[in-house]
């Protein structure tokens, strides 16, 4: 299924960015990091990665996600995939690792999930679009905008997406909501690198 149209549709909302908007076909499990952590590739702010399932690691993490965007693609064929954390428009850069990705695909089937932003962070959320068409796959899951700091893992051998619960068990209510000021996260910003 591809959320494109819905994401479309949504953008008419006049409360569209100031309020969590959600596009997926189920709610988001969870998991505890202590059972994924040994066999995870872990990114952090404006890095990036591509994995593929095995060599000891089955899972991308992404803790802390407030003001960026975790985007993934990921391919069902081969069970690998790209992954950038940006907070900051992709460049030419990181276009060119994309396409590269796509490329060394033997027939593609590409999954295109986008999860993080702060209400109101409406720029960013292009670069969702931009990485569509890029990839010419759907966008089967989309959590944007709210309040919550998210804490997400990617499981390389089904593509599906978890919160991650730091703690080894629920949240509390309220616990997640994001405590870090827009300026304190623009002093960490700096260029996207894969790792």
């Amino acid at each position: 299924m591809d959320f494109s149209n819905s994401i479309d549709k949504l953008r008419l909302n006049k409360e569209f960015g100031s309020e969590r908007a959600v596009l997926s076909t189920k709610q988001r499990p969870h998991t505890s990091l202590s059972m994924i952590q040994r066999i995870s590739k872990e990114i952090g702010i404006n890095q990036g990665t591509m994995q593929k399932y095995g060599n000891l690691k089955r899972y991308v993490i992404a803790r802390d996600i407030t003001y960026d965007l975790f985007i993934s693609v990921y391919d069902v064929n081969s069970h690998s995939a790209i992954v950038l954390r940006p907070s900051q428009a992709i460049d030419n850069k990181e276009e060119t690792k994309i396409r590269s990705f796509v490329r060394s695909l033997k027939k593609p089937n590409l999954e295109i999930r986008g999860i993080g932003l702060q209400n109101g962070d409406m720029e960013l959320l292009e670069e969702i679009n931009k990485v569509k068409e890029i990839c010419k796959g759907p966008i089967v899951e989309l959590d944007v905008f709210g309040n919550e700091t998210r804490h997400i893992a990617l499981d390389l051998k089904t593509g599906m997406t978890y919160n991650i619960l730091l703690l080894d068990r629920i949240y509390r209510p309220g616990e997640l909501v994001t405590t870090l000021g827009k300026n304190d996260f623009e002093a960490k910003k700096s260029k996207i690198s894969f790792v």
